[in-house]
C-alpha cells in the first residue's frame, strides 16, 4: 500500500511557483515588449505618472509643498503631464542601462518577474507616502529612513553595483530638476534645506530608480533570452 501511494505521489504533477511566475513573465515579455511608445511603455509611463501624482497630492495636502497656481486638488493642472515626462525619461534611461548592463544584473541574481515589479512599485509608493507624514523638522531622520530602506532592498533583492550607480545618478538628477522648477516659480517646498528642496528628496529618487530598472527588465533584450530558453 505504501509503495502504491509513493508511486501515485511521484506521478502526480506538482506546481512549481517559480516556474509559474517564469511562464507568466515570459508571456508578458513576448506580448508587450518595453519599446518607446509601445503599449507597455505608454502604460508604464501613465502608471508612473498616476503614482507620482497621488504621492504629490499627499505632499500638497500635508504641508510639504505649495503650487503657485493650483487648479485641482491643491495641484497644478500640468502635474500629471510633468510626471509622465519624468517617468518617460527615467524609464528611457533605465532601458539603456538594461541594454548595456542587463547581463550583469542577471548575473547578480536580479530577477525579472511580475512579483519583483510589484515589490518595487510598493517600495517606491511607500517611500513617497512616508515623506508626507515624516516629521518636517527632522529631514536627516527622514533621509536616513529612506536610505536605510534602499540599502535593505539592494542587499536583499538587487545586489548590483549597476543598480546602485544608476540610483545615485537619478538621486542627483531628480532633485536638480525640481530645484530648477521651483526656482522658476512653479511651486515651492515649505521647508527647503538646500537649493530650494528638502534634504530627504534624493531618498525618494533612489527608490524611483529601482522601479524604473525593474520596469526596464521587461525590455526587448530579455525577450531574446527567454525565446532561446
Amino acid at each position: 500500500m505504501q509503495r502504491t501511494c509513493l508511486l501515485v505521489f511521484r506521478a502526480t504533477p506538482r506546481i512549481d511557483a517559480d516556474r509559474s511566475w517564469t511562464a507568466l513573465d515570459r508571456a508578458l515579455l513576448r506580448s508587450f515588449p518595453m519599446r518607446p511608445f509601445s503599449a507597455r511603455w505608454s502604460i508604464a509611463c501613465a502608471g508612473g505618472a498616476a503614482l507620482c501624482t497621488i504621492g504629490d497630492h499627499l505632499h500638497a495636502t500635508h504641508g510639504v509643498l505649495v503650487y503657485a497656481h493650483p487648479t485641482f486638488a491643491d495641484q497644478a493642472w500640468w502635474v500629471p503631464l510633468l510626471f509622465f515626462g519624468a517617468a518617460a525619461a527615467a524609464l528611457g534611461a533605465a532601458v539603456q542601462v538594461e541594454r548595456v548592463a542587463g547581463a550583469r544584473l542577471t548575473a547578480a541574481g536580479v530577477r525579472t518577474s511580475v512579483a519583483s515589479l510589484a515589490v518595487d512599485t510598493v517600495g517606491f509608493a511607500a517611500a513617497y507616502a512616508f515623506t508626507s507624514f515624516a516629521p518636517p523638522d527632522r529631514p536627516w531622520l527622514t533621509l536616513g529612513v529612506l536610505v536605510a530602506a534602499f540599502v535593505v532592498r539592494i542587499v536583499t533583492a538587487w545586489r548590483s553595483v549597476v543598480a546602485v550607480a544608476f540610483a545615485l545618478v537619478v538621486a542627483v538628477a531628480g532633485p536638480a530638476f525640481e530645484a530648477t522648477w521651483a526656482a522658476l516659480g512653479f511651486f515651492h517646498y515649505l521647508r527647503p534645506d538646500l537649493a530650494g528642496v528638502p534634504l530627504w528628496l534624493p531618498g525618494i529618487y533612489l527608490h524611483a530608480a529601482l522601479l524604473a530598472l525593474s520596469l526596464a527588465r521587461f525590455a526587448p533584450a530579455p525577450v531574446a533570452a527567454a525565446s532561446t530558453a
